[in-house]
């Protein structure tokens, strides 16, 4: 039995380069428990002091400051979800960013017309940004990568894209 379905009917072809981009977060989220742990903590041996003395108004100034600390790094984790997902095989080139909250955004390439391009600080001798351009269209790729794994993605991305165009095999 045969399935007309166009969609399936797609070469599931093996990717000859696969690659899920994440933004970094230097602390893990078990450091992150155990910082708040302490500096909640500390906020409230301090917060009781003040009490014991008189200053409680100092004490709402302390539990904004946890606040604070507490929601910068609820952002800074929640824009840890991101993530882009680059795919190559012999006929396409699938950019796929999925947002914070969940917004997915795809960009198809043919990679044979696609050029990795890069901007380079030459002073400090590292890559700053990776577009890739095909046909007028430019498409920005890890943005959110330090500059040591942008350099090595862009390398590893531009060797598969360079065998592709010779027409060797990846």
């Amino acid at each position: 039995m045969s399935d007309n379905n166009p969609i399936t009917n797609l070469k599931d072809e093996e990717p000859l380069f696969a690659a899920r981009l994440t933004p970094h977060r230097s602390l893990p989220r078990n450091g992150f428990v155990l910082l708040m742990l302490l500096i909640g903590g500390l906020t409230i041996s301090t917060g009781l002091m003040f009490l014991a003395i008189g200053a409680w108004p100092i004490v709402a100034f302390l539990i904004l400051d946890v606040t604070i600390v507490f929601l910068a790094f609820h952002l800074s984790y929640r824009s840890g979800r991101a993530y882009e997902e680059v795919t190559v095989t012999p006929d396409l080139l699938t950019i796929r960013r999925v947002s914070p909250w969940g917004r997915v955004s795809v960009d198809q390439l043919h990679p044979v017309w696609t050029r990795l391009k890069t901007a380079y600080d030459e002073e400090e001798e590292r890559v700053l940004a990776i577009k890739l351009e095909s046909k007028g269209k430019q498409v920005p790729v890890g943005a959110f990568m330090n500059p040591d794994d942008k350099e090595s993605f862009a390398n590893a991305l531009g060797e598969v894209l360079a065998r592709l165009k010779r027409g060797a095999p990846a």
